[in-house]
């Protein structure tokens, strides 16, 4: 009941406050001057002790999976063809190697700008691969069922220029595969088309929350060869492609032995801050050194004043609300697995040889005060996985 209505005069009314009746309007007076008191104390303790005190995210491990010791300390770019068979290279350099292994990195839909990962490709380049980045989609009209094809025609033309001189020789005996969204169910096509179209084994696989196949359709996932590790994730917040394909795509790998697949199931987590939220945008790494106009020439600073590049507001773009600088979810959520599943591909281990060295001190690493961030949920068979661990948002 609204107690402005309660009492039919206010003078009558009294409270006790500290023991000492007082009139409702004297209350009033005295909540007028407590409470802006009050409100500031809150802003200068950030809203509550709680939060003030909350446990903070790790930063990325030193060394290892997903750590920032790298064996380069520059990357060079270049960018190829048009259209749907556009496609970038990224190699390492500083220094150069006489060879590399080979990445093919694929995008999700809608994004063809390789910027919107960059910071994960920096990552890969620097630590001594080389990444090819295809734009299977000219726009956002494209249609789906052209996506697959023009992967694999940007990938054999990426491996055609990296053969001619002046590019890192490709090591096609360590080759692999990694894509989110769209780009996962389509890192699974080319994975298994790869024999048949002529293109270097598989060794792994890494489809990053894939979806989704009603639109974007899956080949015969019967052909990924049985020696290709394969990693599938999904996450507890996605409610953009939700788990169905990654649960699908590890499912139909049928000639993949159990020991080199798993499938990981991301949780979400409250404890610290900033909060662990797995949604679909959570494998966006942004990287502005990366955009596509600063390589192709068009952007900014090609013509900006001598002026504007000494200040540093040549390289001015707009920046999507979902686009964000890596964070520590990208370090152990996606890139330490994925760095360890290369790593088990090229010495010839199992998929679970990678889980263990992602694992190591905790998957997701820890909070500040020592407790363990959520691990994921990780499976030989999805199928396990009760309906109460996949939580909604």
């Amino acid at each position: 009941m609204n107690s402005r209505t309660a009492a039919s005069s206010p003078r009558s009314a009294t409270v006790l406050v500290s023991g000492a009746p007082r009139t409702r309007a004297e209350t009033r007076q005295w909540r007028t001057f407590i409470f802006p008191l009050l409100l500031v104390l809150l802003l200068l303790t950030n809203g509550s002790p709680a939060r003030g005190d909350a446990p903070t995210a790790p930063q990325q491990p030193a060394s290892g999976p997903g750590g920032k010791q790298y064996a380069h300390s520059a990357v060079t770019k270049s960018v190829h063809g048009e259209g749907n068979g556009q496609y970038w290279l990224f190699e390492p350099a500083s220094p150069v190697p006489k060879t590399a292994p080979v990445i093919v990195f694929l995008h999700g839909w809608g994004q063809m700008n390789p910027r919107t990962y960059g910071a994960w490709i920096d990552h890969l380049a620097k630590r001594g691969n080389i990444v090819i980045f295809p734009r299977y989609q000219a726009d956002l009209l494209a249609p789906g069922d052209t996506f697959t094809e023009a992967t694999l025609t940007s990938v054999k033309n990426a491996l055609k220029t990296l053969g001619q001189p002046g590019y890192v020789t490709p090591d096609l005996k360590r080759f692999v595969i990694v894509g989110h969204s769209c780009g996962g169910v389509l890192a699974a096509n080319l994975a298994a088309l790869a024999d048949k179209e002529n293109l270097p084994h598989p060794r792994a696989v890494m489809c990053v929350q894939p979806g989704r196949s009603e639109i974007f359709p899956l080949a015969d996932l019967s052909k990924i060869p049985a020696d290709t590790l394969l990693i599938t994730s999904a996450g507890d917040f996605d409610d953009i492609v939700g788990d169905a394909d990654a649960q699908r795509i590890f499912n139909e790998a049928t000639q993949v032995k159990k020991e080199n697949k798993r499938y990981l199931f991301f949780r979400s987590d409250d404890h610290g801050r900033p909060r662990v939220v797995m949604h679909h945008a959570t494998p966006l790494a942004l990287d502005l050194s990366y955009e596509a106009r600063e390589i192709d020439g068009t952007g900014p600073s090609a013509w900006a004043s001598t002026a504007e590049k000494k200040a540093g507001t040549a390289n001015q773009y707009h920046v999507a609300s979902w686009e964000r600088p890596p964070n520590y979810v990208d370090y152990y959520a996606y890139w330490r697995p994925f760095d360890a599943l290369c790593a088990a591909a090229f010495d010839n281990k199992h998929a679970d040889d990678a889980i263990q060295a992602a694992s190591e001190g905790g998957f997701m690493g820890t909070w500040s005060d020592g407790v363990r961030i959520k691990e994921p949920v990780i499976q030989s068979e999805p199928a396990d996985i009760a309906q109460s661990v996949l939580t909604k948002p």
